[in-house]
């Protein structure tokens, strides 16, 4: 009877062990489902790197290696094509080729058909060329930076020299960057946060059909931005000599700017909207080809009215202050300075213009800056922080 019970035991200590084993090597099974594919190649410092996808989103960062690192957790292979016909040496330009298991061991990786997340490592030194039909792109730490996608966002973090993102559909975000920008969306919002020039030629250029085109903190002296239907809005300093060409069609225009601040205006609305203006603008005289339209100046300590016909030019000028009171005896207290009047700047448009144009063509301060601001159908706002 013992040795029947031992039998037993051990058969059935036997059997258990087999069941532990049989589900730790499913649990094995499952984890080699979900492989991680990724391949590592040297190269140069300033390497151009070159992914193209229909689908999925594309994740690159900058990192101290001269080495360039491609993965993917649901593609079946990564190959690397160098550009050049040598295959010694770390390479100064490659691709990144991606295919899928639907293609099988043998599918091919030379076409931009594969429908994958990628992730990039590159070298922060490197050159980005990225393209997805479908899906969200994101770089972080490289020199350059070439992007487009049909359906997805794009963000753009420290690039160092170049920047040129267009979606179809989609937002642009960049911050903490420098260089030469041009950044374009048909239908989503476009987003710079501090970005610099690093030459004299560095343009800056935003642009969307739908959607706000908002700028903080651009310290290029070029800075184009445009809108079909929405807002243009910038906040931070003007560069000095710098120009500034916001234009809206159905939108605001808006900036807000030091108080030592110093530009020339030249704004324009139409169908209804207003230019105001936070800043004592001094009204230049117009030239022969512009539009003679009145200017009314109005603030909380003067009013100046100015006007121009076609015929003759004639101008009066009223300037009321309150009345002062009486100086006390004794001492004079120091003097307090007043504060900078609020002004609101409304242009009447001239009866001669059919379209109802209004017109704004003044100067601040020195007029280091040139302003060139327009809205079809909304408002021109100079806001002083």
């Amino acid at each position: 009877m013992k040795l029947k019970s031992l039998l037993i035991t051990i058969l059935l200590v036997t059997l258990l062990g087999s069941a532990n084993q049989t589900s730790a090597a499913g649990r094995n099974n499952e984890d080699d489902g979900e492989k991680k594919v990724e391949q590592t190649i040297a190269v140069e410092p300033n390497v151009i790197v070159s992914l193209c996808i229909a689908s999925g989103s594309i994740t690159v960062h900058g990192w101290e290696r001269n080495e360039v690192q491609a993965r993917s957790e649901d593609a079946e292979a990564i190959n690397f094509r160098r550009a050049s016909t040598t295959s010694t040496g770390p390479a100064s330009r490659i691709e990144v080729l991606i295919s899928d298991p639907a293609d099988g061991p043998q599918g091919r990786t030379d076409s931009c058909n594969a429908f994958s997340d990628v992730e990039l490592n590159v070298p922060r030194g490197a050159i980005v060329q990225l393209q997805t039909r479908d899906g969200d792109v994101t770089v972080t730490d490289v020199t350059e930076a070439r992007v487009e996608t049909q359906n997805g966002d794009i963000d753009l973090q420290r690039i160092s020299r170049l920047v040129e993102a267009r979606c179809l559909s989609g937002d642009i975000s960049l911050s903490d960057s420098s260089g030469r920008v041009q950044l374009g969306s048909v239908s989503g919002s476009v987003e710079a946060v501090n970005v610099r020039s690093l030459t004299a030629g560095d343009d800056f250029d935003a642009g969307t059909v739908s959607g706000d085109v908002m700028l903080e903190a651009v310290g290029h002296a070029q800075v184009h931005a445009k809108s079909v239907s929405g807002s243009v809005n910038m906040n931070g300093p003007l560069a000095h000599g710098g120009r500034y060409d916001f234009k809206t069609m159905s939108g605001n225009v808006t900036l807000s700017l030091p108080a030592d601040s110093s530009f020339k205006v030249n704004a324009k609305v139409a169908h209804g909207g207003d230019i105001i203006s936070d800043f004592a603008i001094t009204p230049m005289a117009d030239t022969p080809q512009s539009r003679k339209d009145g200017v009314a100046v109005t603030s909380s300590a003067t009013t100046v009215t100015s006007a121009t016909t076609s015929s003759s030019t004639s101008s009066s000028t009223s300037v009321s202050t309150a009345p002062t009171p009486p100086t006390p005896p004794g001492p004079s207290p120091a003097p307090r300075p007043a504060p900078a009047p609020r002004v609101s700047v409304v242009v009447a448009p001239s009866p001669i213009d059919p379209h109802g144009v209004e017109r704004l063509n003044g100067i601040f301060g020195t007029g280091d800056a040139t302003l060139n601001l327009a809205s079809f159908s909304g408002t021109v706002h100079l806001r002083r922080r």
